[in-house]
């Protein structure tokens, strides 16, 4: 087994970490929301095959701590193999992934050379998902009055935008173009993570 340099693996953690970074100014400076690019109330990260943390930016650890819970969820259910370059898929139905409905989930697989490398993935705090009132909902006492519960579901399919799945979640919202806006906010941050890794899979000739 080749043995490979300390200082090649502080170059190549350090580089995933940038792509993180990038993905997370990539979500803050396109986002509608100000949750998003004034309260910074998201999380970015990128993850190997089997859903482990390899990269993340600076934002809220209880939004990154279980990202990967959510990718494993959507991969039990539709098997490694489901997925497909340019997917993108959306949750946030808080039995799921342990939040408040206002946090959305979208993460997408990142290929390389035609095979499954890895997932980036964001956690964002949309500013309304319709729920009994306008942004918060803390007095909350049953799950349907936070507002739209989203179950794993394509956003993007083979890299062609859902618009029925799309326009389903910003009608429910009070603020439909801001949804909108967001939505696509978390797609680019999601290709901007897997544009950067496959940069860095072509420097370091993964096959």
């Amino acid at each position: 087994m080749e043995k490979i340099s300390p200082i090649v693996v502080e170059i190549i953690r350090n580089a995933v970490n940038s792509a993180a970074r990038e993905m997370n100014n990539c979500l803050i400076k396109s986002s509608f929301g100000p949750g998003i690019y004034e309260m910074k109330d998201c999380s970015v990260g990128i993850f190997n095959r089997d859903a482990k943390l390899l990269g993340q930016s600076s934002g809220l650890p209880i939004f990154l701590g279980n990202l990967e819970i959510c990718i494993d969820i959507v991969t039990e259910e539709i098997g490694i193999d489901a997925y497909r370059p340019g997917d993108v898929y959306v949750m946030n139905d808080p039995y799921l992934q342990g939040m408040h409905a206002a946090a959305i989930t979208v993460f997408s697989p990142i290929f390389y050379q035609g095979r499954l490398e890895g997932f980036s993935a964001v956690r964002a705090a949309m500013h309304d998902m319709g729920g009994k009132d306008p942004i918060g909902n803390a007095n909350s006492t049953e799950v349907y009055q936070e507002g739209l519960r989203i179950p794993p579901v394509h956003l993007c399919n083979g890299g062609v935008l859902s618009d029925d799945v799309v326009d389903l979640i910003c009608i429910n919202s009070r603020y439909h173009e801001i949804m909108r806006g967001d939505l696509n906010a978390c797609i680019a941050a999601c290709y901007t993570g897997e544009k950067r890794m496959n940069e860095l899979f072509n420097r370091y000739n993964v096959t």
